[in-house]
């Protein structure tokens, strides 16, 4: 979409003043200001509780959607979607290495129930952020027909569809996800084997614990001899 307005700047179509016109909608500020947010939520580590609250015990597939279900889409309703799953692919991803269940059969519905959080609310997806920008700038010119979107407008529609698609998932969904292998299982296929010597360092927070303490035991495609 750059590229594009870049072209038609270039070629005269559009003068410079439109086509930097979108680069001050509140839409567009809005969005950017989520991903900031979405940055600090990772840097202080509070997307490691994030995790820690989403799987809780969780032990299977549909223990983590049925999570995900209420917490996904409820923060999704409050931040765009794209940082949402952004800021929970790695912690996903690491709980599927360590059940040995494929990535797949998580992160697709991850997306989807960010997709319908993001129903619920103005701020939900960049979408509705810049439809409603587009909306502001309309109302202007045409005050008695069009207005701007209040924060919680698409509530009505957003929250039975996230309620149903929910429910889809949880029920139904998981007997269409597919079970593709991750990088790690495809190399562990046709892996050679060969031995590694690490050094603990002091300070290092596996210093001083057991084995199974220090989450060593049962690694996937690896196997502690000593």
């Amino acid at each position: 979409l750059l590229g594009g307005a870049v072209l038609l700047a270039v070629a005269g179509i559009i003068s410079p003043k439109e086509a930097l016109a979108g680069f001050s909608n509140e839409g567009m500020i809005t969005v950017a200001a989520l991903f900031i947010v979405a940055a600090a939520l990772k840097e202080t580590g509070a997307l490691e509780h994030i995790g820690r609250v989403l799987l809780g015990r969780a032990t299977d597939e549909r223990g983590v959607i049925t999570r995900m279900s209420f917490i996904v889409t409820s923060i999704s309703a409050l931040m765009n979607n794209t940082p949402v799953v952004a800021m929970l692919l790695p912690v996903l991803v690491s709980w599927c290495r360590k059940h040995r269940v494929s990535p797949s059969r998580v992160l697709i519905p991850l997306s989807y129930l960010t997709i319908l959080g993001g129903l619920c609310t103005l701020i939900g997806t960049s979408t509705n952020i810049v439809v409603n920008g587009l909306l502001q700038d309309a109302s202007k010119t045409r005050p008695g027909d069009l207005y701007p979107m209040g924060l919680f407008d698409l509530a009505w529609v957003g929250v039975p569809c996230a309620v149903v698609g929910s429910l889809f998932l949880i029920f139904i969904g998981m007997r269409l996800l597919p079970e593709r292998k991750d990088l790690l299982d495809q190399m562990g296929e046709s892996m050679r084997e060969y031995m590694v010597d690490l050094r603990v360092e002091t300070g290092c927070r596996l210093a001083g614990q057991r084995v199974e303490e220090a989450g060593l035991r049962h690694l996937p495609g690896l196997f502690l001899v000593e």
